[in-house]
């Protein structure tokens, strides 16, 4: 991207990069550190010893999903479809020097990728399509929106 295109993307994402911004995403990146936190104690109790992983990637998207859709997701504690549809995309994704060529080649994984494209991308979009509504009907009260997600900076755009 360059240009004009470039100067008009970053003009709607720069509001994202203010300290002011970044110091409003802090309580919703700690409540979810404290879920992880609280996970990791059951699990040390109950176990001693366990892989982190999954807990890790789960902890990323629960923030991830904070900060761009001012969504909790609560794939922590729970399953959710989105995080789902993209760990199941990312299991059968093969690249890399350690490619299985079965898995590669497997007549399925075409209909995975595009179930999962599937899931994500209607997950994605309800809450797109609800997010605009809500901010279009705070519009219309005249009522301010607190710390804006990413999509609501793009949907501001719009």
């Amino acid at each position: 991207m360059e240009g004009e295109l470039w100067k008009t993307w970053r003009g709607v994402f720069n509001p994202g990069f203010s300290a002011n911004y970044l110091v409003g995403l802090t309580k919703g990146i700690v409540e979810n550190t404290k879920v992880f936190c609280e996970i990791l104690g059951e699990l040390s109790q109950a176990h001693g010893q366990f892989r982190m992983k999954n807990l890790t990637d789960n902890l990323t998207m629960d923030v991830i999903g904070k900060i761009v859709m001012n969504e909790e997701l609560g794939s922590q504690r729970h399953s959710n479809p989105l995080v789902d549809g993209l760990r199941m995309q990312v299991k059968w994704c093969t690249f890399g020097p350690n490619a299985n060529p079965i898995k590669r080649y497997n007549p399925v994984r075409p209909l995975v990728h595009w179930y999962n494209s599937w899931r994500m991308n209607g997950y994605v979009a309800r809450r797109i399509r609800q997010r605009f509504a809500e901010l279009k009907q705070s519009a219309k009260n005249d009522e301010h929106v607190g710390n804006r997600s990413i999509i609501d900076l793009v949907l501001s755009k719009y």
